[in-house]
């Protein structure tokens, strides 16, 4: 009986198994510059450096530094997030809340009683932020989410090129700036971005970094696939059940 059941489990193992894979994309942009192992856009006021490395799906993030002596402003009601031609904006007028409590006990010999005290706290998104004279901010808002890509057979890694015009993927950072308080005489940044470099590949080769620019990470972003190993599977789930047979005969 022992054996049945490890035999059972041996099967739906191996019917679980799956190849993982793995797709690096690097970025191309007319306006932001790779620098040492940074990924920049520069002007005399400002510096923006972007890191859009993340495990699994990318991010837009970025380090924005005001280079003068006066602070300047991020109005976010005219800035946005653009991906693949569609507009996401960086500021919602609306309200979230949460609920916070905590639990009072208050026992004697006979019975005990836990009553729950709260409150509700709601906050909102301020539609600007300052960054003051030689200072930076951080934002990371949005995730970059490339379609998947799918390729059945890599036997190590698998690398191709895209044009702009052809590219999988175009999303842009447009923000609004103003080194007015009242948010007044608004200048405009617009760093464009497309996928020009696609790495496929397996999960050691990635693992050991054995692909291109895999040090060059800030202008990269990754994705990581699950596959079901159909033909090991099958094979292991028809031994499993010819051993099972045998096991019951015996």
């Amino acid at each position: 009986m022992k054996a049945q059941i490890l035999l059972i489990f041996l099967v739906v193992t191996l019917l679980q198994s799956c190849i993982i894979t793995h797709q690096v994309f690097e970025v191309s942009s007319n306006n932001v510059n790779q620098k040492n192992n940074d990924y920049i856009f520069e002007n005399d006021s400002l510096k923006i450096s972007y890191d859009l490395w993340s495990y699994n799906g990318g991010t837009m993030k970025y380090t924005i530094f005001n280079k003068t002596d006066k602070p300047f402003y991020i109005d976010w009601k005219f800035s946005n997030y653009i991906w693949n031609g569609y507009s996401i904006d960086y500021w919602q007028d609306i309200e979230t809340s949460k609920n916070i409590g905590i639990g009072i006990k208050n026992s004697n010999q006979f019975i005990s009683v836990t009553n729950w005290e709260g409150f509700s706290v709601v906050t909102k998104e301020n539609p600007s932020a300052q960054i003051p004279p030689k200072s930076q901010i951080t934002i990371s808002k949005f995730n970059i989410n490339h379609p998947k890509i799918d390729i059945q057979k890599i036997k190590k890694i698998k690398s191709f090129d895209l044009e702009k015009d052809s590219s999988t993927l175009n999303f842009r950072n447009y923000l609004a700036l103003s080194f007015d308080k009242n948010l007044d005489n608004l200048f405009f940044v617009d760093n464009e971005f497309w996928v020009s470099k696609v790495h496929i590949m397996n999960d050691k080769t990635f693992l050991r970094g054995e692909y291109p620019n895999a040090k060059s990470s800030t202008r990269q972003f990754h994705r990581e696939n699950k596959r079901a190993s159909s033909g090991v599977g099958v094979f292991g789930a028809l031994i499993g059940i010819f051993l099972i047979l045998i096991m019951t005969t015996i």
